[in-house]
């Protein structure tokens, strides 16, 4: 069976659990590549990517992307869904699926995500990564975390 490159059912499918919740998730690229995981901005999902992951896949990326709770084909709980709850979902996502130093990518309220779980998880002599892309503005910003500062 051929993996799908683009369209919105793109890359392998996965499902995970987050607590009590299902959460599905994606990958394309070669898994011994650096890691990538994308994070869809509010009312999108991980298909949202499709346009983009054929090619950073062909850069050589291991491209992951998770649907956030409350989106996509992971559980709607009838519960508060805020960036601190999204952002313990994607640490234990980056712990027990991705399993290596990944780059964080984005959009809209994935960015906000990203830049949580920096804010939250990333201690002294740790890096991590961030890119954030704004929905309006297209602006993009790169954020290194190391030994609690930024660079």
């Amino acid at each position: 069976m051929n993996t799908p490159q683009s369209g919105s059912n793109w890359g392998e499918q996965h499902h995970c659990e987050f607590g009590r919740w299902r959460c599905h998730w994606r990958r394309l690229g070669p898994p011994g590549g650096p890691a990538l995981v994308l994070l869809h901005g509010f009312g999108a999902a991980s298909g949202h990517w499709r346009s983009n992951v054929a090619g950073l896949a062909a850069a050589g990326y291991c491209v992951y992307a998770i649907d956030l709770l409350g989106f996509g084909q992971s559980d709607q709980p009838a519960i508060a869904l805020d960036n601190r709850l999204w952002s313990r979902q994607l640490q234990q996502f980056l712990r027990e699926v991705v399993q290596v130093p990944a780059l964080l990518v984005g959009n809209s309220l994935g960015g906000l995500g990203a830049k949580t779980e920096a804010n939250l998880t990333v201690t002294p002599g740790e890096t991590l990564s961030v890119c954030v892309g704004g929905a309006a503005t297209g602006f993009t910003t790169n954020v290194g975390y190391n030994g609690g500062g930024s660079s």
